[in-house]
């Protein structure tokens, strides 16, 4: 596969199979559109994608190494399909729906003002994670190691305390509503 060094690409829309398969270094993608895209075994190292949409892309084998996400929407993108090897992305400003995260270790990634809406958490390992002003609206945490996870700032966030575990995990002390969901009680 060829490698494509410190590229820039601006306003290009790729379709389905239109997209060059390769290794992308240091490239940076601006006002991109990747619709249904199949970005199965492509490598993005040290690139950064800005104001991109994302919707339905294969992702299978996919990897992302120290790429940054910023003020893009991202739906439907299954993760669990990526390269696990050194997988790290920072989201900064994004809105992610409809993306799972399946059995994944996200020990190196970064959620920063972003929505993450029906995101899937399933199994995952989010131990000191960060999501800093996040708005985690109908996000999935089921047995999920939440350890030292830090959602002092994050906003409606749904967690079980009996099916992840949270040792450690920070919490704002009036944002708790979300740790009681599963009780079933109701909060004046």
């Amino acid at each position: 596969m060829q490698t494509y060094y410190d590229l820039e690409f601006i306003k290009q829309e790729f379709n389905q199979s239109s997209f060059i398969k390769g290794n992308y270094e240091n490239c940076f993608f601006e006002n991109c559109i990747f619709n249904e895209t199949d970005l199965a075994q492509v490598s993005f190292s040290e690139c950064t994608f800005n104001n991109c949409k994302f919707t339905n892309c294969n992702l299978s084998l996919t990897a992302f190494k120290e790429v940054t996400i910023e003020s893009c929407k991202l739906v439907g993108l299954h993760f669990e399909h990526c390269d696990d090897f050194l997988f790290e992305i920072n989201f900064t400003n994004s809105t992610l729906q409809f993306c799972s995260f399946y059995k994944m270790k996200l020990k190196f990634c970064k959620f920063l003002n972003s929505e993450l809406h029906d995101i899937d958490f399933t199994n995952a390992d989010l131990s000191h994670i960060q999501f800093n002003r996040c708005d985690l609206s109908r996000s999935t945490f089921d047995q999920t190691l939440l350890e030292k996870t830090d959602f002092t700032t994050a906003t409606h966030f749904s967690i079980n305390l009996e099916k992840n575990r949270v040792k450690k995990a920070k919490f704002a002390k009036d944002n708790l509503r979300g740790l009681l969901d599963s009780f079933d009680i109701i909060i004046e």
